[in-house]
């Protein structure tokens, strides 16, 4: 076997291994931005804004386990700090926990479901910012959600990159929100 063969097949194992890169295409085939898939917290952007900007903390509520296991991994390695439970029990536990800025919510769950969930997770902490997210949603409990506090009703299916944009937008809103409160109490 040839030596040189042997030296870039172990070369090329060695770079792939460290610099495993997950693509994302955003319009058409240009290719907008890469991830490191060892170091979720670098992102490479054309865009100014969005190397400056700082993810948020994710919890996501669904009481379908394959859905959050699957959206917590590919939200995860776009660099959010992601947790995953399945239950509206456990998300009310786990924020006494843990701080987070975003949740995402199922409304149909066993147990309590994402309507009395989102009650109480804004009577714990009303800045928390809340997107509903449902496969059997009506108008009727999409305006009560909203009305509730929620930021956003959405149906399943959802596009990953329009789930995301929401949640940035969520998080612009409670960075929004946290300034102000910051500037009224300096007054």
């Amino acid at each position: 076997m040839d030596w040189g063969f042997q030296f870039h097949t172990a070369l090329c194992s060695r770079l792939v291994e460290q610099y495993q890169f997950e693509a994302k295409w955003d319009k058409g085939p240009n290719l907008k931005s890469f991830y490191p898939a060892n170091d979720p917290n670098k992102t490479y952007r054309t865009d100014e804004r969005t190397r400056k900007m700082k993810k948020p903390r994710l919890l996501l509520v669904d009481d379908e386990i394959h859905f959050t296991e699957n959206l917590e991994k590919l939200l995860s390695r776009r660099g959010y700090d992601v947790t995953a439970v399945n239950d509206g029990n456990t998300a009310l536990g786990i924020i006494q926990e843990r701080e987070f800025d975003v949740v995402v919510l199922d409304q149909k769950m066993p147990g309590l479901d994402g309507i009395a969930t989102l009650k109480e997770l804004k009577k714990r902490n009303e800045n928390l910012e809340v997107i509903i997210l449902t496969g059997h949603g009506t108008a009727q409990s999409g305006i009560s959600g909203l009305q509730l506090g929620a930021y956003d009703y959405v149906s399943k299916p959802i596009t990953l990159a329009n789930l995301e944009e929401r949640i940035s937008q969520a998080f612009d809103r409670k960075l929004l929100r946290e300034q102000n409160a910051s500037a009224n109490r300096r007054r």
